[in-house]
């Protein structure tokens, strides 16, 4: 019996003000106890503001393996993040492991969910002079769900 991971983005969320032209990666490693597959949600540039959260535009699910039921597979996020700037980008990225528990049973599944920000600072630092703000954090809340067949 094989398990699977499926991922989504259900909600983004900007705090801080470094702009509000964002767009955003979240790439999914699932290891058990090797790399057993990858995948990767792309959102593109799209309007948020500082202080909102929101579902993403056109989120889509990402389906991996995730070794065989009853295992332990561990997943890397790693979520890059980009508020565009007409003279110079400004980017950040973070990464997490979170350790899962595939089911069982077959056809029993489970959902997890897991929050990953990325700190992105204004570049170049003296337009941060004249916005006031020298960063932004961009979250994402990515559901992780593991089902056995």
């Amino acid at each position: 019996m094989t398990c699977k991971l499926s991922f989504w983005i259900e909600e983004e969320t900007v705090t801080g003000n470094v702009g509000n032209d964002w767009s955003y990666s979240v790439i999914a490693r699932v290891y058990n106890p090797t790399l057993l597959g990858a995948g990767e949600i792309r959102q593109p540039e799209h309007r948020l503001e500082a202080g909102t959260s929101s579902p993403p535009p056109n989120s889509k699910r990402v389906e991996l393996p995730a070794g065989e039921c009853g295992s332990s597979p561990s997943v890397l996020l790693i979520l890059s993040a980009t508020e565009s700037d007409w003279l110079v980008d400004d980017k950040g990225s973070n990464q997490m492991v979170v350790v899962l528990q595939c089911p069982a049973t077959p056809g029993a599944s489970s959902v997890h969910e897991v929050d990953i920000a990325a700190r992105v600072a204004e570049s170049p630092r003296l337009l941060a002079f004249f916005k006031g703000d020298a960063a932004a954090s961009l979250s994402v809340k990515v559901k992780l769900q593991l089902g056995c067949a």
